[in-house]
C-alpha cells in the first residue's frame, strides 16, 4: 500500500501470515523482550500454537514468576540484550532452579562474549525473522539458528 504524506511516498507492507494446523497444546511458554512493539509481536506470532504465552517486558519480573510459578513454564524465550538483567542472567538464573527449562534467545545484535556466556544447550534466532522462523525455532525445527 502506498501513501502520499506531505510529499512523501510511504509504502506499507503487511505480511500475512496462516498459522500451521499443527498445535503444540499445553506447552507454555514465557516471552521477555523489553521492546513492547516487539513482545507484541512476538506474543501474535506464538499464540497460534501455543495455547499459553506468557509475555513480559522486564526480566526481573520474569525471574520472579519463574520463581513462583516455573513449573508451568516449558520454554523461556528471551532477549539477550535488556536493561538491568540481560537475558543470559535470567536464563542462568532461572536453570539454576528449572533445569529442565528449555531456553531461547533472540537478538538484533550479539557479540561473542554474550554468545559464550550463553547456556549450555540454549539456542540463538538472530532478527530480523519472520513469524514462521520463530514458530520454526520454537517448536524445534530446523532454522537459522545456531545451537550452543
Amino acid at each position: 500500500m502506498e501513501t502520499p504524506i506531505g510529499g512523501v511516498l510511504v509504502q506499507t507492507y503487511i505480511y500475512m501470515w496462516m498459522a500451521d494446523s499443527s498445535h503444540t497444546g499445553s506447552t507454555t511458554i514465557m516471552i521477555v523482550d523489553d521492546d513492547q512493539m516487539v513482545l507484541q509481536t512476538l506474543r501474535r506470532s506464538l499464540r497460534s500454537r501455543f495455547d499459553h504465552v506468557i509475555a513480559l517486558t522486564d526480566p526481573v519480573a520474569a525471574l520472579e514468576h519463574l520463581k513462583t510459578d516455573g513449573d508451568s513454564v516449558d520454554i523461556l524465550l528471551t532477549d539477550v540484550a535488556m536493561p538491568g538483567l540481560t537475558g543470559t542472567q535470567l536464563a542462568k538464573m532461572a536453570l539454576r532452579f528449572l533445569p529442565r527449562l528449555t531456553v531461547l534467545f533472540i537478538s538484533g545484535f550479539i557479540n561473542e562474549q554474550q554468545q559464550r556466556d550463553m547456556p549450555e544447550n540454549s539456542r540463538l534466532l538472530c532478527k530480523p525473522f519472520t513469524p514462521t522462523d520463530l514458530v520454526a525455532f520454537v517448536v524445534g525445527e530446523e532454522g537459522e539458528d545456531t545451537d550452543r
